[in-house]
């Protein structure tokens, strides 16, 4: 079982899903060290120098490795394994390991997909089990929603189980990295920088007297700035993110308020004894504006927040604000779900500019390209 959770993560956040031996002998150290007694060569011996007189090639060993060549002989039998350029890539590249809108590998043994897509739709576990027959059919489950088929969401979410499980945010994951690769770490990576960024823009923005009186009004926590722990200043600049972007020009019944981009954007309230009553009134606004739920990041309270992501009846805790925004991003990418109308400018921005994933169906804003701009997220002569 740790094996799995290892290079489950581990592969999950490399290029092409490749470990380097260096990283296998850190992983047999790191391993060791927490368990001690265990010696690191039960997870992972190298190869071995090779020598003219040897005519046998031999390869590297260990519990580690062995679960990693099980991986890699799963990824190719299911039809989905990147295929390696006779050319080494310079800089990291946004080919999916599948290939969504391409037709299902015909070599694939279409039986034995049916019976994986059948176990999955009933089960969760034991999860070594569940995890090769979720990845060998993510193709077959995902397709029919990517296609823009008849096929909704919800109906999707209700086909298997494991969504209503905390599992759920794991397999969400799992999905996300196939799609992205080398994409999983960008937000968490990124955030601490852009944190600092979204402090200093938001000060200069105060000297627009009408952002000044916003934020005065709006986030309390902008006036103690300077005293807040890393915590509370995370809270702050997820609120200030949103807040950057202005209503953006159009018929008086499609333009929103600065103040519904950042309410939208994300769910703040100051107890969990609120969350139920807050949603309820979003779903309220939708039924009656006629728009349908999107994902949603919910943070309550700002010592210690609790945080979660919800999406009708679903629900994901997860540790931290940042942690909410980033699983519902990719449930959102993964479900091929659009952005929310109100903030569809923040999400497009995370998008494009964070994530750095493109589709067919981007659409440039000026808005977020300034905003992006001002972040430094691109050079100004892009």
């Amino acid at each position: 079982m740790l094996q799995t959770i290892l290079i489950t993560h581990i592969q999950n956040s490399c290029v092409n899903h490749k470990i380097t031996p260096n990283k296998f002998k850190y992983l047999a150290l790191a391993v060791s060290a927490a368990f001690p007694g265990e010696s690191k060569n039960i997870y992972y011996i190298p190869k071995p120098p090779s020598s003219k007189d040897s005519k046998k090639n031999i390869g590297p060993k260990g519990q580690l490795y062995q679960k990693y060549q099980y991986r890699i002989k799963l990824f190719k039998r299911t039809g989905f394994f990147e295929k390696q350029s006779s050319e080494k890539p310079s800089v990291l590249n946004n080919e999916p390991v599948v290939n969504l809108l391409s037709e299902l590998d015909p070599s694939v043994d279409q039986t034995k997909l049916e019976e994986d897509h059948k176990w999955v739709q009933n089960s969760y576990s034991p999860y070594d089990i569940f995890e090769e027959k979720w990845l060998s059919t993510i193709h077959l489950r995902l397709k029919p929603l990517h296609d823009n088929t008849n096929l909704q969401i919800h109906q999707y979410l209700e086909k298997y189980p494991v969504y209503k499980k905390e599992i759920g945010a794991t397999v969400i994951r799992v999905d996300f990295n196939c799609l992205f690769p080398g994409k999983e770490n960008v937000l968490v990576t990124t955030w601490p920088a852009l944190k600092n960024i979204l402090k200093v823009v938001a000060v200069k923005a105060t000297a627009e007297p009408q952002y000044k009186t916003f934020v005065d009004n709006e986030f309390p926590l902008f006036a103690l700035r300077d005293s807040l722990n890393e915590e509370e200043k995370s809270l702050l600049a997820l609120r200030t993110l949103p807040s950057l972007f202005a209503p953006l020009p159009g018929k008086k019944r499609e333009k929103f308020s600065r103040k519904e981009i950042v309410d939208d954007f994300m769910l703040f309230v100051p107890s969990d004894n609120e969350i139920e009553i807050e949603l309820k009134r979003r779903d309220e606004k939708l039924k009656k504006s006629g728009r349908q739920a999107q994902p949603l990041p919910v943070v309550s309270g700002t010592e210690c927040p609790h945080c979660a992501v919800v999406f009708n009846n679903y629900v994901y805790n997860v540790e931290t604000p940042i942690d909410a925004l980033d699983l519902c991003f990719k449930l959102i990418m993964v479900l091929n779900a659009e952005f929310s109308l109100i903030s569809n400018q923040v999400w497009s921005l995370i998008q494009q500019h964070i994530f750095k994933i493109t589709t067919p169906f981007d659409a440039k804003i000026p808005s977020v390209e300034a905003v992006a701009s001002t972040l430094g997220l691109i050079s100004s002569s892009q």
